[in-house]
């Protein structure tokens, strides 16, 4: 588990000490394409619905539209800040 959440810091995740997501509303989610036809996603945390900043997550993609969702692992979050 060590090494999963040291490469999610590396890459700009924010993830906690069990590897669960963090985040809080402004942050950008971004869900990667799992094959070549499938393009990136990315949109913006409105609301957190986790204790603490853990999914389900709003959010409002890029192209509009709005929804909640539980990150799978092809996605990271990328803070506001």
């Amino acid at each position: 588990m060590r090494r999963i959440v040291e490469s999610a810091a590396a890459h700009g995740r924010q993830r906690n000490e069990v590897g669960m997501m963090h985040a809080q509303p402004g942050d950008h989610l971004i869900v990667e394409g799992r094959t070549d036809t499938t393009p990136r996603r990315e949109g913006t945390i409105v609301e957190v619905h986790g204790d603490d900043g853990a999914p389900p997550y709003l959010v409002r993609w890029d192209d509009g539209h709005e929804g909640v969702l539980f990150p799978g692992p092809d996605a990271h979050i990328r803070s506001r800040s």
